[in-house]
């Protein structure tokens, strides 16, 4: 018998293999999950309700900041969400980190060489705070992932440092807690996982976007399941919407609710109404939805990378609604929100979420599919003077939202934006858009 030797091995120690759970008892886990928290839903939704109100980030405050500019921001969040990804953290981490990096910028000044480094610390924070202790990165991830500009030390300098500026309070109603919220009460159909993908895209892009980081995040994450419902052509995300907001009403309703043994404790919170429920709540998601719709011409390269199966289902629809989304106003993006769009934009986003089809009565479950048949009726613009000559709206895509071109720097913004690929690819391969199954390798090559 020959001896041979042993030979040690040299570098870093191999990653143990991931073991998948057992889907079956995955299953019966959330299930016994829902049960346990039945009893506390009304404390969940008053803390989500609470927090909504306290986290919202003040966009004056952000202005003052003497080197950090708006148009850095994507630069930013392109790289955290590559991080995101690369690592195969939760939803959640990510809105997290963002809200974290918001409320940091507007309570201390931050210099550009520090931006990158506020940003990976606040994204290793949230991994701490919402993710499995095995998919946390590494100090050494960290400085590898930021080509060495930092070193380990001053990631744990710049941690304490946030800490202390949010008195070690980082709580937050994110997007995927709202959106949970929502796709909890809803219907199971077959296009239920793919709607949660196409809403959570929504959501993450309105992350880049100023004018949406004073919006309630309850509404933001309601206009998003509304327009992925109507990208996927279902009208489960307005019945779930209605059937919240009649018993949001029937809920505040003197007569119908009056106890005694109710008069000295908190009104109940109906979700996804964490903010209330009111007559200007579906103006107010109309304009989110137009401010969604228009962000998403001007995304960037990674968010379509990440989303690339849903991507080309959303120009599509895009496409296909062209009409509705020429009439949207060209206004400044900080006053968005604030402005008042016309009476038939209005009326054809209406048409567009599929908010005017529920006039039938419904009864718990049972959605009046016969109601959805008809194709919805957009109302055109009213026509103006004869002697004014009509000019053409300005194109959504003509300014990208990288622009650098007011900050006085070289390089020129490319005038196309990435779903103008999608569109030119769409016209040159025809049974693309005709079909509605996922892109294959030798076409999404074309696509990018």
């Amino acid at each position: 018998m020959s001896w041979s030797p042993q030979y040690n091995r040299l570098g870093p120690p191999k990653a143990p293999k991931r073991r998948y759970p057992n889907p079956i008892l995955t299953q019966l886990e959330c299930e016994h999950h829902e049960v346990a928290i039945r009893d506390y839903t009304q404390e969940i939704n008053h803390h989500l309700s609470d927090l909504e109100r306290s986290s919202i980030v003040s966009m004056e405050m952000i202005d003052l900041q003497p080197e950090i500019k708006w148009y850095m921001r994507p630069y930013l969040l392109d790289f955290l969400l590559e991080i995101h990804q690369t690592f195969k953290l939760e939803p959640q981490t990510y809105f997290l980190a963002v809200n974290i990096v918001d409320k940091y910028c507007s309570k201390r000044v931050v210099f550009k060489r520090h931006y990158q480094l506020v940003g990976c610390t606040a994204l290793w924070l949230a991994a701490k705070y919402e993710d499995k202790k095995s998919r946390v990165p590494t100090l050494k991830e960290l400085v590898i992932m930021c080509r060495e500009a930092y070193d380990a030390e001053t990631f744990v300098q710049m941690e304490r440092h946030i800490l202390s500026t949010l008195e070690w309070s980082v709580s937050h109603t994110s997007l995927e807690d709202c959106l949970q919220l929502i796709h909890r009460d809803m219907m199971d159909i077959p296009t239920k996982h793919e709607i949660e993908k196409i809403a959570r895209m929504f959501c993450e892009i309105s992350t880049y976007k100023r004018c949406l980081l004073q919006a309630p995040p309850s509404l933001i994450a309601i206009a998003a399941n509304l327009l992925a419902c109507s990208v996927m052509d279902t009208p489960i995300g307005v019945v779930h919407f209605y059937q919240a907001a009649e018993k949001y009403v029937n809920e505040f309703d003197d007569d119908a609710t009056f106890d005694e043994d109710l008069e000295n404790q908190l009104p109940a919170v109906v979700s996804p109404f964490l903010s209330g429920y009111s007559e200007d709540t579906i103006y107010e998601i109309s304009k989110i939805s137009m401010v969604l719709l228009l962000a998403f011409q001007e995304c960037s390269q990674s968010l379509l990378n990440k989303y690339v199966d849903q991507a080309p289902t959303v120009s599509r629809f895009i496409m296909h609604k062209a009409f509705v989304m020429e009439q949207f106003p060209s206004l400044e993006e900080s006053t968005l929100l604030g402005a008042d769009i016309p009476d038939h934009v209005h009326q054809n986003i209406l048409s567009l979420l599929l908010l005017h089809l529920i006039s039938a009565d419904y009864d718990n479950n049972e959605v009046p599919f016969t109601a959805f048949e008809q194709p919805p009726q957009f109302m055109a613009p009213p026509q103006m003077p004869q002697s004014s000559p009509l000019t053409t709206p300005p194109s959504a895509s003509s300014m990208s939202v990288f622009s650098e071109r007011e900050y006085g720097m070289i390089h020129d913004t490319p005038i196309s934006s990435p779903v103008d690929r999608y569109v030119q690819a769409g016209k040159r391969k025809r049974n693309w858009y005709v079909d509605d199954s996922p892109l294959n390798s030798k076409d999404r090559g074309v696509l990018m």
